[in-house]
């Protein structure tokens, strides 16, 4: 698909559209995080293998946490592996961390936007099921999907994909809207306290030049007794 298909998308999802060509956080998704009991080298303090009397490494089982992935509308392509290993890779543990994070917490893998099921063009369970076998979970799945995301789903795909764009810019700009009226809001009210200020300076000038006048006034002379 043509840039210009994403013409009313914003700069960054554009930037996640341009590199979803590699593993990049807008185009890998964590599928199942588990938990695995290896056998797994002893190691010291400093890191070392430590070995028996017999000079053999020692093992012992060890709980290992792994995760598989998979790719953005494209249910063919993934991997899977262990935390250690993809905490180290710059490119996939962004977008697998939070995800991680959650399931440490006993809690589900956070979706990316708007979930499929709070979206009013979600007609059919049958939609979402056929989304979520593409790994396309939310509205911003969708709006990200390429051609070769939507082929073989059918079911007007594209025109779902062109809705969940402008679901996006509304959101966005509704977004935008809001913020402004905050910050308007914190506007209004940082010049009332200035005004409340400036009324109170006034007083506070009034009060000191009539104190000053008064004290400038010489007191009036007393009168002699008859």
């Amino acid at each position: 698909m043509a840039k210009s298909d994403y013409a009313d998308l914003p700069a960054d999802a554009l930037k996640d559209i341009e590199d979803r060509e590699g593993r990049t956080v807008a185009a890998v998704i964590p599928l199942r995080y588990d938990s695995r009991f290896e056998m797994r080298p002893v190691r010291d303090a400093r890191g070392k293998i430590m070995q028996d009397a017999e000079g053999n490494p020692r093992v012992e089982s060890q709980e290992v946490h792994w995760v598989k992935w998979g790719k953005r509308g494209d249910p063919k392509h993934g991997g899977e592996d262990r935390i250690s290993t993809v905490r180290k890779d710059r490119e996939l543990w962004p977008a697998l961390k939070p995800g991680y994070e959650a399931w440490l917490r006993g809690q589900d893998a956070p979706v990316n936007g708007t979930p499929l099921e709070a979206w009013p063009a979600m007609t059919s369970a049958e939609q979402i099921y056929a989304l979520k076998a593409r790994n396309i979970r939310s509205v911003e799945d969708m709006a990200l999907a390429t051609d070769a995301d939507l082929d073989g789903i059918g079911m007007h795909a594209r025109k779902l994909r062109e809705a969940a764009q402008y679901y996006v810019k509304a959101k966005d700009q509704a977004g935008a809207a809001e913020s402004m009226r905050q910050q308007k809001a914190e506007v209004d009210n940082l010049s009332l306290r200035n005004s409340e200020l400036e009324e109170q300076m006034k007083a506070m000038q009034e009060q000191l030049r009539a104190l000053t006048a008064a004290k400038a006034t010489p007191p009036a002379p007393k009168q002699r007794a008859a």
